[in-house]
């Protein structure tokens, strides 16, 4: 009960059961069912077929192409790109690039949540971010320091519908440094802090949200012991 969101209780259960092939050394298909249902309704919130194919370029780079590892895989910011899409939107379909060396960690992608046909009176709508890890002292094993960079767009609009409604682009940015320390002990991973500058622009033709650009600042401090992880 306040004056920013409703309050709403998230309670039931989604199930993925998926199929997967490698037809070649360095590419695998998978094919699977995302269910979601929510408990007092009877029926599914969703039914959702999921299809991805991944390719392995190389030994630092990844590439899908349909279903994508979204959600909390993305690894940003919570401000940025919320936890609970984990629950509530699981599936990304779209095109995504995965990097993983020693000074470089990304992932790039685009995720196409609604297709127009022409004619349509609704609009396309799709998310390009980037979430990416700079390493600035790869060689320690036990303490880290990084800067992460993360971007993100959302896009309503289109060439072809036949619609009223206002094309909206929307960016959030976070520009951050990070620090990990990894101690030799039974219980504790790993000890995180980060520290992030985070900025906001709307980019519409015509602007319908009430503030046009705004800035902030987001610190994390993290722990991932041996049985869970706590975030602050």
């Amino acid at each position: 009960f306040n004056d920013i969101i409703q309050g709403y209780t998230l309670i039931g259960w989604f199930l993925n059961p998926k199929l997967t092939y490698y037809p070649v050394k360095n590419a695998k298909i998978e094919a699977g069912v995302h269910f979601l249902k929510y408990s007092g309704i009877e029926n599914f919130t969703q039914a959702i077929p999921t299809l991805s194919f991944q390719y392995k370029a190389g030994n630092y780079t990844n590439i899908i192409l349909g279903t994508l590892y979204g959600s909390t895989n993305h690894q940003m910011i919570e401000p940025i790109f919320r936890y609970e899409y984990y629950f509530t939107d699981n599936v990304e379909n779209g095109l995504q690039f995965l990097f993983d060396t020693k000074i470089y960690k990304g992932d790039i992608w685009i995720n196409w949540q609604q297709f127009i046909f022409k004619g349509d009176d609704s609009q396309e709508i799709f998310t390009f971010g980037l979430s990416n890890k700079f390493i600035l002292n790869p060689k320690n094993e036990t303490q880290q320091f990084y800067i992460p960079i993360q971007i993100i767009f959302v896009h309503q609009g289109g060439q072809i519908n036949e619609t009223s409604e206002k094309l909206i682009t929307i960016n959030n940015s976070a520009f951050g440094i990070g620090y990990s320390f990894m101690p030799n002990l039974s219980f504790i991973d790993k000890i995180s802090a980060e520290q992030y500058y985070v900025a906001y622009n709307d980019m519409s033709t015509t602007y319908q949200s009430p503030y046009i650009q705004g800035f902030g600042l987001y610190s994390k401090l993290d722990a991932k012991l041996k049985n869970f992880n706590f975030n602050f």
